[in-house]
C-alpha cells in the first residue's frame, strides 16, 4: 500500500471520566506520530495516556502518563509509536474538555 500522512484513527475528547480505548492499529500498519493532548477547560485537569500491546484494560506498565497535569488552555504533545494491533487508552479527569489527536504517518503493508 504505501505511506500516508494526517490524522491517525479520530480525535477524541471524552465525555466522561471512565478509560477508553482510543486507537486500535489495523493489522499490516504501523503508526509513527503525535499525541496531542489540550486542555480546553478554565481550570487545571489531569489526564492518562496507556499504549498496550493489545486490547483491553491497562495494567500498570501500560502508562505512558498517569493523572498528568495539564494547565489551564496547555497543549502537552507526546511522540509515539506503535505496531499492528497495539492500541492507545486514554482517561481526562473532567468530561468534554481534554481532547485527544495523533496525527503523523501510517505505513501501510511495507
Amino acid at each position: 500500500m504505501g505511506i500516508s500522512y494526517g490524522i491517525l484513527g479520530t480525535a477524541l475528547r471524552p465525555a466522561d471520566t471512565n478509560e477508553a480505548e482510543w486507537i486500535v492499529v489495523p493489522t499490516g500498519h504501523e503508526y509513527i506520530g503525535v499525541v496531542r493532548i489540550c486542555n480546553q477547560d478554565a481550570a487545571a485537569q489531569t489526564f492518562r495516556l496507556a499504549h498496550n500491546a493489545a486490547t483491553g484494560a491497562s495494567t500498570g506498565e501500560d502508562w505512558d502518563c498517569y493523572d498528568t497535569p495539564i494547565g489551564i488552555g496547555q497543549t502537552i504533545d507526546i511522540t509515539m509509536e506503535m505496531a499492528a494491533a497495539e492500541t492507545l487508552r486514554v482517561k481526562a479527569s473532567k468530561a468534554n474538555v481534554i481532547s485527544f489527536k495523533f496525527t503523523g504517518m501510517d505505513r501501510a503493508n511495507l
